[in-house]
């Protein structure tokens, strides 16, 4: 089946979405791995 134009768009659009929500993710990840070596 071929996508329309704002179908491909809304698809590219959720794919950032959820792309910018795991790259926040595993920066609070890393920073909580940074504050736990800083305790030490």
């Amino acid at each position: 089946r071929n996508f329309t134009y704002n179908e491909t768009k809304r698809d590219i659009r959720e794919q950032n979405r959820i792309s910018l929500f795991l790259a926040k993710k595993s920066i609070k990840v890393n920073r909580k791995k940074l504050c736990d070596q800083c305790n030490y």
